[in-house]
């Protein structure tokens, strides 16, 4: 299962949300045509000099198990670079409630 994130603007800790989990194919399937940037296998900190308030970034960990295929073709974290939170949910999530990690 990926993982995925709402991220604050900021330096580590407490910049993440708890993350919740889906299949990385049904991601896949549902950011088609999305821009994607992989940011290594790191949890990334954006904008370290330049915290925010609230979450504005989406961020998908794959991890090894996941068999990572286009556009995540790679272990590690990677942004959706054109999708905020709000934007996010109704797409990814479709509405259904999809509980955070524990």
């Amino acid at each position: 299962m990926a993982v995925i994130y709402y991220v604050k603007d900021g330096a580590h800790p407490n910049n993440t949300d708890a993350g919740r989990e889906l299949p990385l194919s049904t991601i896949e399937s549902r950011i088609q045509g999305r821009r994607v940037q992989y940011l290594g296998v790191v949890p990334p900190e954006i904008n370290k000099d330049a915290p925010s308030q609230y979450y504005c970034r989406v961020v998908v960990e794959v991890e090894a198990n996941d068999s990572p295929s286009a556009p995540f073709d790679k272990v590690g974290f990677f942004l959706l670079t054109d999708l905020s939170p709000s934007q996010a949910e109704p797409i990814i999530f479709k509405g259904a409630a999809v509980p955070y990690r524990l």
